[in-house]
């Protein structure tokens, strides 16, 4: 009886092993071969990695052959880092898995270099004379757009006109369309941030490449400045949050709004002095502060309030206080 099982359990293992050596000489499916990043930039640095759910890849060898030439092989080689190519250059990468017996597995894997540039232009208003990038503020809009430089197999640069891009907003679709190159993204409500994801595909619908910009929102802001009667409005210099009238008689004082949506006619401004508010200031973003008798010493406590008229989280305040006193 010991002896039946003894040679039944033998049967077994035999029949494993002849079955394990055609899987592994005729099925590539036992490794996968994968990149990071999938679609590099021209000259960037792929790292490649073999893996294996059904081998132990650590007591194999692995050659490793890029555009057919022996880069390097090894027990237990199974990651590789290599530079990308130029625009329209492919690199093929071959590896090669090999047990003792000589038994061989093959895995191709390309890699062709593209360019995809995600552009976002707030539609948000800045005063004359700044020279710095719009922000997107709450329930504001911007406008995406792509430029992509992608060759197909042969190298040639595939037309945008000839690509199918579909927009997807926090992973839902929104628009797509052959040519559609420009997505318009409003917010509606206030959210730390809107992750857009733009997939290319050609005629075929055969994916080409996919990329994601994450779109971060702000609070509308305000400064205030001088509008001085010889220089005009002092824009090199914001009031600060306490200032001194000297020997000045009056002042005039402006708000300029930032990064409100781009119809400024819209906005209204609320002004109050001592906690009083200024009649008929709603449609006026200037403020005359004149010296009295009354107000040669003292200070002027300055709110401005400002805010969209039809979006109600574009609002934003400041406060300022204007000594009378002489320095």
């Amino acid at each position: 009886m010991i002896s039946f099982y003894r040679k039944t359990y033998t049967a077994v293992l035999i029949l494993f092993f002849i079955c394990f050596k055609i899987s592994f000489s005729q099925e590539g499916s036992l490794v996968s071969v994968s990149a990071y990043p999938e679609n590099p930039a021209p000259g960037q640095e792929v790292s490649i990695k073999l893996s294996s759910y059904y081998l132990n890849l650590d007591i194999l060898k692995v050659s490793w052959y890029i555009d057919g030439n022996l880069k390097f092989e090894g027990i237990g080689e199974t990651n590789t880092k290599i530079k990308a190519g130029d625009i329209g250059y492919t690199k093929k990468i071959k590896v090669v898995v090999t047990d003792k017996d000589g038994y061989k597995i093959e895995k191709i894997l390309e890699i062709r270099p593209i360019t995809i540039s995600l552009i976002a232009e707030p539609q948000s208003y800045t005063p004359p004379f700044y020279k710095g990038k719009a922000l997107l503020s709450y329930e504001g809009t911007t406008k995406i757009s792509v430029i992509t430089e992608i060759t197909d197999l042969n190298g040639k640069k595939i037309s945008e006109d000839n690509m199918i891009f579909k927009w997807f907003e926090n992973s839902i679709l929104r628009e797509g369309g052959v040519g559609k190159k420009v997505f318009s993204l409003e917010n509606r409500i206030p959210v730390d941030g809107t992750e857009i994801k733009l997939k290319i595909y050609n005629l075929n619908e055969e994916l080409l490449a996919e990329t994601s910009k994450m779109i971060t929102y702000i609070l509308p802001q305000i400064n205030i400045y001088e509008n001085s009667p010889i220089y005009g409005i002092l824009y090199n210099k914001a009031i600060p949050s306490n200032y001194l009238l000297g020997e000045k008689e009056e002042i005039k004082i402006i708000v300029e709004p930032f990064f409100f949506d781009s119809q400024i006619e819209k906005i209204k401004y609320v002004w109050k002095i001592n906690n009083d508010l200024v009649e008929n200031q709603e449609k006026n973003n200037e403020l005359i502060l004149k010296r009295t008798e009354n107000t040669k010493k003292g200070l002027a406590d300055i709110l401005i309030n400002v805010k969209s008229q039809d979006k109600i989280y574009q609002s934003t305040k400041k406060n300022i206080k204007i000594g009378y006193e002489q320095e």
